[in-house]
């Protein structure tokens, strides 16, 4: 029996061992029961969070560059000092539904994906010694009031909160593997 499926058994979550790591294993991981449970915690806190907001703005928060952006997305053309990136977002979204309640739920998801992945990276990885102050942490990035309210905002912010998440959980990923320092100095030239 392999050492992860042995963890999984005896509720250890020690998964990383002398370097050695698999995408395999952090799903194996997720699937402890201790990450479930987590893992429906936050989503339940998420829904709640989703109701709160919904009811709270119920028209998703504009600002005069949204018009640029919009206008932009309509036309597919470069317009403006904005970046085109949020403005294909739009349109991408515009085309599943006509709904901007739609790009305020999308943010939202894309919102809540990116957290729980850099949090559950984190836990991963570094393993915290008091599982309460790993979720105190947790809610505190969950509860973070201006990312909640950049989900409901029509512009390229949310977008780029949540990227920037995703980079930094990849960016430990990265710096766990035993290559990092080759893919550092093959990637980054002067």
């Amino acid at each position: 029996m392999n050492q992860a499926k042995k963890n999984i058994k005896t509720g250890k979550s020690n998964l990383v061992q002398k370097g050695k790591q698999k995408k395999s294993e952090f799903f194996i991981f997720l699937k402890e029961k201790q990450q479930k449970r987590e893992l429906l915690l936050f989503v339940v806190v998420y829904v709640a969070l989703f109701i709160l907001i919904r009811f709270a703005y119920p028209y998703p928060d504009t600002f005069p560059d949204t018009g640029n952006y919009v206008l932009c997305a309509e036309n597919m053309e470069i317009g403006g000092y904005r970046p085109i990136g949020y403005s294909w977002f739009l349109n991408f979204f515009h085309k599943i539904s006509s709904s901007v309640h739609f790009v305020f739920v999308a943010q939202f998801l894309f919102n809540v994906i990116a957290t729980l992945f850099l949090l559950f990276t984190i836990k991963f990885f570094f393993h915290p010694a008091k599982n309460y102050i790993y979720l105190i942490a947790a809610f505190l990035v969950i509860l973070c009031p201006t990312a909640l309210y950049l989900t409901n905002y029509l512009m390229s912010d949310s977008v780029f909160t949540s990227l920037t998440l995703i980079w930094t959980a990849t960016a430990i990923w990265l710096m766990h593997r035993k290559n990092a320092w080759i893919f550092i100095q093959k990637n980054i030239r002067p």
